[in-house]
């Protein structure tokens, strides 16, 4: 319902020529079969294909201790399109494709963790 409702507004404010400020704080758009069915990708995906298209600027703030993490980054990823949206955060916030959890669970093979040690050092 939300992710409808923000496509929608996005294309009207893309349509009426108005700028977006848009605060966030979102996790936990997955994709997996919960969202497929609740329709949430599709929308999702409209949001993608709203930001994508040219039009006023959009900036995108993570505020303090405020997190963008999972396929809700894919979504407002100012790679979508770096011409019109730009993004900011507070250095308390974080983001990320993986979840914290996630992350720690990502297996190195020894070739990689010897390749890491030389890049870190």
């Amino acid at each position: 319902q939300n992710s409808a409702q923000t496509a929608m507004l996005l294309d009207n404010f893309r349509m009426d020529g108005l700028p977006v400020i848009i605060i966030i704080n979102i996790r936990r758009l997955s994709g997996g079969t919960k969202d497929m069915f609740n329709v949430i990708l599709t929308q999702g995906a409209r949001i993608i294909h709203t930001l994508s298209a040219d039009g006023p600027p959009v900036w995108i703030y993570i505020p303090p201790y405020g997190q963008l993490r999972g396929g809700a980054f894919v979504v407002v990823s100012s790679t979508i399109n770096k011409d019109r949206i730009k993004m900011y955060s507070s250095p308390f916030a974080s983001m990320g494709i993986l979840e914290p959890s996630a992350a720690s669970k990502i297996i190195w093979k020894k070739s990689d963790q010897e390749y890491y040690q030389i890049l870190t050092t």
